[in-house]
């Protein structure tokens, strides 16, 4: 989400105070408020995630988000919070547009909340180190898959500047680096980056970070990201049965979907009071419907298990709520 010319009147007012501002306290809600990636390539994607939790005993939405800078996006994960739960706040840097330092401030408005908060983040695009392209990016690939990427990264000045090693290797990556040539004030690397079958679905976004002999800037980041497309699906998710009568029964249908034929072998719902129904057949699609006849008044949510003939994701999970009258 990037700042434009139509600012709301909020948004406006805060900034005229950002010269002065600083991020807001930490506190138990947002532990961590600012964020220092200290200096990086020229070119480089950065990537930095706020965690958040949401400890009110109501529900929480972050209903805005405003960038200072259209070098910054911003992205929630999710939105919305239940009481207890925890989210994140990805918040990233593209290093193309900027040089020097650069500090940037994301102005959330938490709904319902007695204050904006502030979040800063800083850094610092050197010049003699240039990443091409600027991150490892796989866009979408299907679950299970080994898909492999590679970055040059370049250096140009008076140190004998070299890669070391890995400092910090993400889950389900691998990695490794060449160097491809060098001579007098320039050397270049080739960095391959492996995505491992094991990756869970849903996006997926990382930070590699790399050691140098460069005493002053001894670690370089790396952002790793793809969109990791799951092989069975299912729609919707939660599934809303929505405002109901004592003993009058409901219906509300949801779809599975796979890149290979399967069966719905048995669905299991503790509550005892909704009763699925599905087809027998083998199929890439599978609709079940079912059926919920509430028993006492208040607020239902349960978790249902769908037990499948599907060799890697033989147990789904779905998400059922309601409220009886």
């Amino acid at each position: 989400m990037r700042c434009s010319t139509g600012l709301t009147l909020w948004f406006l007012l805060t900034l005229t105070t950002l010269a002065q501002a600083q991020s807001s306290p930490a506190d138990a809600m947002w532990p961590e408020t600012s964020h220092d990636f200290g200096t990086v390539p020229r070119g480089a994607q950065l990537l930095h995630r706020f965690k958040w939790t949401n400890t009110t005993p109501q529900r929480i939405e972050i209903a805005d988000v405003r960038v200072s800078c259209s070098c910054g996006t911003v992205t929630p994960a999710p939105r919305v919070l239940e009481p207890g739960q925890s989210g994140f706040l990805d918040v990233a840097l593209d290093g193309r547009r900027f040089s020097g330092a650069k500090t940037i401030h994301v102005q959330l408005l938490v709904n319902p909340g007695p204050k904006a908060v502030t979040l800063e983040v800083k850094a610092n695009s050197r010049q003699d180190l240039v990443y091409n392209p600027g991150q490892i990016r796989f866009d979408v690939i299907p679950e299970g898959s080994k898909p492999s990427l590679s970055m040059d990264i370049e250096y140009a000045g008076t140190l004998d500047w070299k890669i070391t090693g890995i400092a910090e290797l993400p889950d389900h990556v691998e990695a490794h680096f060449a160097e491809a040539y060098r001579r007098p004030g320039q050397v270049g690397y080739r960095l391959t980056v492996h995505l491992k079958e094991s990756a869970p679905a849903g996006d997926y976004k990382r930070t590699l970070v790399l050691k140098t002999n460069d005493p002053a800037e001894p670690t370089i980041p790396v952002v790793v990201e793809a969109t990791i497309r799951s092989l069975v699906s299912i729609a919707p998710n939660p599934v809303q049965f929505g405002t109901a009568h004592v003993g009058k029964p409901v219906q509300r249908r949801f779809t599975i979907r796979s890149d290979r034929p399967f069966q719905v072998s048995h669905i299991l719902a503790p509550g005892g009071d909704i009763v699925p129904t599905f087809a027998s057949a083998p199929g890439n699609v599978q609709v079940v419907i079912l059926q919920w006849t509430p028993v006492h008044q208040g607020d239902m949510s349960q978790e249902l298990t769908i037990q499948t003939t599907l060799p890697n994701n033989p147990n789904l999970k779905l998400q059922v709520q309601g409220t009886a009258r």
